[in-house]
């Protein structure tokens, strides 16, 4: 098997996880303003997804076009979602426990104890690391040393509603003379949920064959009254790239805060340009029957950027993966896909139902 960027092999593989699309670089951009970089990426930012992994921010649909972290990036014309009642968001502290991990099949992972024995199962909370042992050619590794919290719309027919209203503005903004941000066709991201955690090690690995297995190892910080003390570390392997946050050296206490988007979940934006009609897909950020089948595990990113005057580019990393059936023009007739919201059982995969096709008249 031939060696793949990092950022694919962990976006594909923990992918198939459940949890949402896992960003291989989940840190905001530290040259946003500092009401962005507290919280990070939330419920209701419109991002733009990047092809190393990460994410850009543009501008979130439920605040106002004054506010701090809308100043100066909204489109013309610009009025915010607003919904009704006290909690648009639904929170779950501590989804993912403290000491977890989320990994790719066919991981085995133990706790080592301070004497650097590995003979019991990870359990939240206890042991000073994790030892993993990777079997296959490909593996994808998530620890999260103080765990992450999970936040969803409680809204997702407003939002998707509102991004079908908006989605040419938003392209014809992204990508105009003003912005030029060359915002390929489907990576423009509503985000609608996501993890979010304070501390976090990631590691991905694409080796030529699996004829041995190899161990990786995470080394979990001290914690005192919900501090970070010293830092993670990984001892690594061949043919394996790893990440850390925060990224510290040395002795001291220093908090953090719960601003990394370790996952995402949403709705994927495409449009096309000459018929003027637009299309809001449902991110399948869970695997599911009709995703197997059409071999998309990962977002359908065209070469091509609406509204721009700049030539067809380069597409992802993880290169086209044959025509999508989500959504087409046949002679006149839009064919969309109707979204709807369905409840996901992780272990019952095999029954998710993600939408149904109408014929519209363009």
């Amino acid at each position: 098997m031939s060696e793949q960027h990092a950022h694919v092999v962990y976006t594909k593989l923990l992918l198939a996880r459940g949890h949402g699309y896992p960003l291989w670089i989940p840190e905001p951009d530290y040259t946003l303003p500092p009401e962005y970089i507290d919280k990070g990426i939330s419920v209701g930012d419109v991002v733009m997804i990047r092809d190393d992994g990460g994410f850009d921010f543009l501008f979130n649909i439920f605040l106002e076009a004054d506010h701090p972290v809308n100043r100066d990036r909204v489109p013309p014309r610009f009025e915010p979602l607003r919904v009704s009642g006290v909690n648009p968001t639904r929170t779950i502290y501590l989804q993912h426990g403290r000491r977890s991990s989320v990994t790719s099949s066919l991981v085995t992972t133990h706790s080592i104890t301070a004497g650097g024995s590995a003979t019991m199962p990870l359990i939240a909370g206890g042991g000073a690391g994790v030892e993993f042992t990777i079997s296959k050619e490909q593996a994808a590794i998530l620890v999260l040393p103080e765990g992450a919290t999970r936040f969803d719309t409680n809204h997702p027919s407003l939002m998707r509603n509102y991004a079908l209203e908006h989605a040419h503005e938003w392209y014809e903004f992204v990508n105009g003379p003003t912005q030029g941000r060359e915002a390929l066709n489907g990576s423009l991201v509503l985000v609608s949920g996501c993890d979010k955690a304070a501390a976090w090690g990631s590691a991905a690995m694409s080796r030529p064959s699996a004829d041995r297995s190899i161990k990786l190892t995470f080394s979990f910080p001290g914690v005192a009254e919900g501090q970070i003390a010293l830092g993670s570390s990984w001892t690594t392997q061949l043919w394996t790239t790893t990440r850390l946050f925060p990224d510290v050296s040395g002795p001291g206490f220093a908090p953090f805060k719960e601003n990394q988007g370790v996952f995402i979940r949403g709705f994927t934006i495409s449009v096309r340009e000459k018929n003027r009609v637009s299309r809001v897909l449902p991110v399948p950020w869970r695997p599911d029957v009709q995703l197997a089948r059409l071999s998309k595990p990962l977002p359908d990113i065209s070469s091509r950027a609406p509204y721009s005057r700049s030539p067809p580019v380069s597409g992802p990393a993880w290169g086209t993966q044959g025509t999508s059936d989500r959504g087409y023009l046949e002679k006149d007739n839009l064919t969309k896909l109707v979204s709807s919201i369905v409840e996901l059982h992780l272990d019952d995969v095999s029954k998710l139902s993600l939408s149904s096709a109408s014929t519209v008249r363009s």
